[in-house]
């Protein structure tokens, strides 16, 4: 039974692969299910956010649940052919590190941004409402966030606070030559436009509109920020006011296209907009950028321009605790795995010489008390012996990496009942 992830992220593949493979809130139920359902998949998790689309299995078939999660990822993305260069499919220890390193920020467009541990929390809470939780998945992501508050305490990865949302005003305003009293449009009312919102109401914006698919959710925010919702229909008059767009709504598909932003472009005349989307999938259609007067930036723009160059030191004190932990987590893994392994294969030697020293005694009854017991010593000294060496190796091998391999080894070998014998 072992720990297998299959994934996605913004550093292999473009926007449109990953926003095809992107699992909205309102599928995660299904998707879980799915996989869940599969023979092989005994646990599942499933990490949808902007940066990433990432499933976390336990298997007892490893071969047979990645084909299942990949035939997943394919049906999701309309089968597309870049696919299979860009999935990423690791192990138990290579999972481990991978998503104690998410965790902590470092696989992230914005180094250290903390918004993954909310995320991750989330997905943890999917999984458990699904039933596709169990103890090992549990267990893993309980560890990633110990050492992602590790990282956090003991390191300066995350002391800015950056986020893809700083990252993308910050490239905005270079862009606008400032945000103080300009007018911007939010698109969506959650965490990242509440967060964009509050970030430009502190940065001296000026008017700022929240359109949303609720009406009650855009005043709501609005209400936060001092803003102003905009009326159903009033979208394009909006666009055309504004000369910054933040868009981040979640939507499964595009929220403006080219005629939309066309329209509203020639409502505005000469002056330029800068369109930020932070959603995957895009809610901007990627073809507005070839219109005139607009910079439009999304989560692939701002990947290519974030170097992490200003914590590159912190970033490596970051991934040593990530490491550490990751060992932590596999070490204790493979001993708990190893002992009912062990203790079985004691149990299983104890049988056998015990079910052959009363045939011993039946075929040689002239044998008196202390001949008996010299022989059953002898025989379960020398059981002892040969079972030694195995089993002090098993104990040792265990708590390295790859550990649960020797140990289902060792199961096998002796034809143990691997399903109840490692938790």
């Amino acid at each position: 039974m072992s720990i297998v992830e299959i994934g996605l992220s913004h550093r292999r593949c473009d926007g449109a692969l990953l926003g095809g493979a992107a699992v909205a809130a309102d599928d995660l139920a299904e998707v879980l299910r799915r996989l869940r359902g599969h023979p092989a998949v005994l646990e599942a998790l499933v990490l949808s956010t902007c940066n990433r689309v990432e499933v976390y299995l336990v298997a007892d078939d490893v071969v047979a649940a990645t084909r299942h999660a990949t035939d997943l990822f394919a049906l999701r993305t309309g089968g597309a052919r870049e696919l299979a260069e860009a999935l990423d499919v690791r192990d138990e220890a290579g999972a481990t590190r991978h998503l104690f390193a998410v965790a902590c920020g470092l696989d992230s467009v914005a180094v250290g941004e903390d918004q993954i541990v909310a995320q991750i929390r989330t997905a943890l809470r999917a999984a458990r409402e699904a039933g596709a939780l169990g103890p090992t998945l549990g267990a893993l992501v309980d560890a990633a966030l110990r050492t992602s508050r590790r990282a956090r305490t003991r390191t300066g990865v995350g002391a800015a606070g950056r986020t893809i949302v700083h990252m993308g005003l910050d490239a905005a305003r270079a862009e606008l030559g400032g945000l103080a009293g300009r007018t911007a449009v939010l698109l969506g009312a959650g965490a990242t436009a509440t967060l964009a919102a509050r970030l430009l109401r502190a940065d001296g914006a000026g008017d700022l509109w929240i359109a949303n698919r609720t009406e009650e959710a855009a005043r709501r925010l609005a209400a936060q920020v001092r803003g102003r919702p905009v009326p159903a229909g009033e979208l394009v008059p909006a666009l055309a006011r504004a000369d910054l767009v933040v868009a981040a709504t979640g939507a499964p598909h595009a929220v403006v296209g080219r005629r939309e932003l066309a329209r509203a472009r020639e409502l505005a005349g000469p002056r330029p907009v800068v369109v930020l989307d932070l959603a995957v999938p895009h809610d901007v259609a990627p073809e507005c950028r070839e219109l005139p007067g607009v910079t439009l930036l999304d989560i692939a723009a701002l990947a290519r321009t974030a170097t992490g160059a200003e914590c590159a030191t912190e970033v490596d004190r970051a991934w040593a605790v990530v490491v550490a932990g990751a060992e932590e987590f596999l070490a204790r893994r493979g001993a708990a795995a190893a002992t009912p392994v062990i203790v079985a294969l004691r149990s299983l030697a104890q049988g056998v010489v015990d079910d052959e020293l009363r045939r011993l005694r039946a075929r040689l009854p002239h044998l008196d008390d202390r001949e008996r017991t010299e022989t059953a010593t002898a025989v379960r000294r020398v059981v002892g012996k040969l079972l030694h060496k195995p089993m002090t190796r098993a104990k040792e091998l265990s708590t390295s990496p790859h550990g649960h391999v020797y140990v289902e080894a060792l199961s096998r070998l002796f034809d143990l009942n691997t399903e109840e014998m490692i938790a």
